[in-house]
């Protein structure tokens, strides 16, 4: 079967029924590959650690008397890409930043990788859609995809969308560009989209703040005899009018004056608040993701974009309580989640894949239910002590000590939050030291903490601004009390 010459409704249903599932058959989906993952886990020593004594026999006693884990727990038995005992043969490896310049790897089965793809197709096909049914997914659709190379997830998932021949990337996938730069392979992107045009962009929405700046760069270096011979006269003559428009509005060049795309498909922990500066610069409206390495696509908007409806097909979902003790019975599933409350996501992989009651580390808010009765989030925060800064760099306590040590500022001295500034997320470190002193540590911080977390530097550099922030507790009332604990870094609750 080819997409682009089905019939609409029945494409829309077999991509798209995910996010209009009632409840009944969301929890009946959830809880039939949960016991298949059981049988797996029964069957496989490689689960012994995890699953805290006797092997579960049905999901009841699963939710009773498997623990809840953490990355750490994970992180030996994954890290060395040897998986003896395992369930199966991973089809591949995906790689996320973490902490301390590490990174999560995390191998995914087959059919998880499949069914991340239609996830992602569904995506593409919301993002653009005009109402309930309208599939414009044709081998005509073009999509700029501003990603990193594989072993990222986002890369792998390009990789399979494309292997189905549903859209056409503006990349060309056939030239070996191991060479290019990220920034390099933004721009060779971003040139080959100008004409005929971009129905689709997806990338992180810290990549594409970058994106944004490689386009400013590559008009600037362009000419309109350039444009006309190498790409086309429609592109050099839109070139011509944003030269007008600049000199007389005295405004930066933003992609959306070449480019006119039709959505952007982004994701990452601050989405929602760069949301309305990635719709400014690109001229289209943002469809949002929830997803992570361990997880895959857990949540995407419909084609509404009123909250992140849950998939059934990724993991299976638990939720604790904001501020509950994490205990085996402590979680609540889906349907008994409460309008306005948080909690935590705990993962259970499907597929053979191998995580049992991961704690995810980030805090959703429960925004309401679409009219099948299935609850909408919104991402709010990380959960535990780590502070997320473009979805790049996850900067946790013992980074920060680590790295304040080298300057000459004890852990006592400190604490450190994660705040908006000018509307931009960054770092606040505020440290029991006179302004002047202050003042002067900032550079240092910098750069011992780009030495101690590359992925800082990199989130630095992607994100385009200053992402930290010395603040002297004895400045006035802003700050924080002389003495305060700081034990912990802790995230702000409430960012808005």
């Amino acid at each position: 079967m080819e997409l682009f010459n089905a019939d609409e409704k029945r494409l829309w249903r077999e991509y798209c029924a995910i996010v209009q599932l009632p409840m009944n058959q969301f929890l009946d989906i959830q809880n039939a590959l949960l016991s298949e993952q059981l049988d797996l886990v029964a069957k496989n020593r490689w689960y012994d650690p995890f699953v805290g004594g006797g092997l579960p026999k049905n999901i009841e006693e699963f939710r009773r008397t498997v623990p809840l884990h953490v990355w750490k727990d994970y992180e030996p038995h994954l890290q060395s890409e040897s998986l003896n005992g395992y369930a199966g043969d991973p089809h591949c490896w995906v790689h996320t930043s973490w902490t301390h310049g590490s990174f999560k790897k995390v191998p995914w089965a087959r059919r998880f990788y499949d069914a991340q793809c239609r996830h992602a197709i569904a995506a593409m096909m919301m993002s653009v859609a005009r109402y309930e049914g309208d599939v414009r997914l044709n081998k005509n659709f073009r999509v700029l995809p501003i990603l990193p190379d594989a072993p990222f997830a986002s890369a792998w998932l390009e990789s399979g969308i494309l292997q189905r021949e549903i859209v056409t990337s503006n990349l060309d996938t056939q030239k070996d560009d191991s060479d290019l730069t990220m920034s390099q392979r933004i721009q060779a992107g971003i040139w080959r989209s100008m004409e005929p045009g971009v129905d689709c962009i997806i990338g992180m929405a810290s990549t594409l703040l970058l994106a944004r700046r490689e386009f400013e760069r590559m008009i600037a270096k362009t000419s309109f005899r350039q444009l006309r011979s190498q790409v086309g006269s429609r592109a050099a003559f839109k070139w011509a009018l944003g030269i007008i428009r600049r000199t007389i509005t005295g405004q930066p060049w933003e992609p959306k004056s070449l480019l006119a795309p039709k959505s952007i498909i982004t994701w990452g922990a601050d989405t929602s608040i760069l949301t309305p500066t990635l719709e400014a610069q690109w001229g289209a409206p943002v469809f949002q993701l929830y997803a992570s390495s361990e997880g895959g696509i857990m949540a995407m908007q419909d084609w509404r974009r009123k909250g992140l409806v849950p998939l059934p097909t990724s993991v299976f979902m638990e939720f604790l309580p904001a501020g509950a003790s994490p205990d085996n019975e402590a979680t609540v599933l889906i349907d008994e989640l409460q309008v306005g409350q948080l909690y935590e996501p705990i993962l259970t992989s499907f597929y053979g894949m191998p995580f049992l009651r991961l704690r995810q580390g980030d805090l959703l808010r429960v925004e309401g239910h679409n009219e099948h009765g299935v609850p909408l989030f919104e991402f709010h925060s990380r959960a535990d002590d780590i502070i997320d800064l473009g979805s790049i760099a996850r900067i946790d306590t013992e980074t920060l000590t680590e790295a304040l040590n080298q300057v000459g500022i004890d852990k006592e001295e400190w604490v450190a939050r994660k705040e908006l500034t000018d509307g931009r997320p960054t770092m606040c470190l505020y440290i029991d030291r006179e302004p002047e002193q202050v003042k002067e540590m900032r550079h240092k911080v910098h750069r011992a903490l780009g030495k101690v977390d590359p992925h800082y530097r990199e989130a630095s550099y992607t994100l385009g601004y200053p992402l930290m922030r010395l603040i002297s507790t004895r400045a006035g009332a802003e700050g924080l009390p002389k003495g305060s604990d700081s034990k912990q870094v802790a995230e702000a609750v409430a960012l808005d």
